[in-house]
């Protein structure tokens, strides 16, 4: 892909910085993890723009609008205290997200479309040397989630509570 385009998408004013994103599989929508008091997603709505993107091929006069970024979502919890979010993975069918908290080792699992935090985890890691740096949703089953890092290996099976 050689068009040479650049898009900024605009942080949270106030915030101290990204530390994590996240692409949907199916590529609509973007997942932003900012630093700041508290640690903030933002989930944009990315479709558009990549439309923009695959239709500036075939026209020379195709104008990019800031508008076709939109902010779907914020997402903040009073649950936890972290200031940064050092890992983020949509789900396989998009509607569920998840993060890893970097101050206090804990794991979040938002609905994100709702605003709705689902679960948390605090992880619960033996060794100082032991980081957390990674968190995903299993290809196969949306409902294991892995926790990787260095000295960290672990599983988690996200049930249903309701």
């Amino acid at each position: 892909m050689e068009n040479k385009t650049q898009k900024f998408i605009p942080g949270i004013e106030g915030s101290e910085g990204i530390t994590a994103m996240a692409l949907s599989h199916n590529r609509k929508h973007l997942a932003v993890c900012e630093a700041a008091s508290k640690a903030i997603v933002s989930v944009y709505n990315i479709a558009k723009m990549l439309e923009f993107f695959r239709d500036k091929k075939t026209s020379d006069k195709a104008v990019m609008d800031h508008a076709n970024i939109k902010k779907k979502r914020m997402l903040v919890s009073t649950d936890y205290t972290a200031k940064t979010f050092i890992s983020a993975d949509f789900c396989q069918q998009n509607e569920k997200l998840l993060v890893t908290l970097g101050d206090d080792g804990r794991i979040v699992v938002w609905q994100w479309d709702k605003q709705k935090c689902l679960a948390t985890e605090q992880i619960a890691l033996t060794s100082p040397s032991q980081i957390m740096r990674q968190v995903s949703f299993s290809n196969s089953n949306q409902s294991v989630i892995v926790v990787t890092g260095k000295d960290v290996y672990k599983y988690y099976n996200l049930s249903d509570t309701n």
